[in-house]
């Protein structure tokens, strides 16, 4: 038998058959799950960001009030509640393992900072008190950083923490003081 007998012979098997075709069933999969794997990573982006507005315009009305001695804006009571995040699976594919951890560690993070801020009320009975306006501006910055995060790992475009005069980034961190890095 010749080489090239030999080289028609293996090419031809049923073994080489079985692991192209496996190889190529598997790169079409991923090319056709990466469009439903970029929507849900830019819902959770999206819900992210949306949460961090809410969080700065907290921030910003607690501010108001602060600055006009009580004429406007409103003191700021607590963390906002923080919206459902759906964590596909896909997540946990590659490089985004790291990214899905910390979008899945967020809600106990937002939990934390509400359990303290009641701790404190219950302690002092002040809302001036309670460290809400900090742990709000911390919890919205994370989660602002966390969505770029998200951007990135599915190469998503970016997107514009400011909306029109409101620089929610320059307000989450004028007030974002020791916050805990995850």
């Amino acid at each position: 038998m010749t080489f090239s007998e030999m080289l028609v012979t293996i090419c031809t098997s049923a073994v080489v058959a079985a692991v192209v075709g496996s190889l190529v069933n598997e790169l079409l999969m991923r090319w056709r799950n990466s469009p439903s794997e970029r929507l849900d990573a830019l819902k959770a982006a999206v819900v992210l960001e949306g949460y961090a507005m809410d969080c700065a315009s907290g921030v910003a009305d607690h501010q108001a009030r602060r600055e006009s001695d009580g004429v406007c804006g409103a003191v700021l009571g607590g963390v906002p509640d923080l919206p459902d995040i759906r964590i596909a699976a896909s997540f946990l594919k590659r490089k985004r393992v790291k990214v899905a951890d910390l979008l899945a560690c967020f809600p106990q993070e937002v939990q934390q900072a509400q359990q303290e801020v009641a701790f404190r009320w219950n302690v002092y009975h002040d809302k001036e008190s309670t460290d809400a306006l900090r742990l709000t501006a911390c919890v919205g910055l994370h989660a602002l950083r966390l969505a770029e995060e998200l951007r990135q790992a599915f190469r998503l475009p970016r997107r514009d923490p400011n909306s029109g005069k409101m620089n929610m980034l320059d307000i989450l961190e004028a007030e974002a003081k020791d916050c805990r890095e995850s």
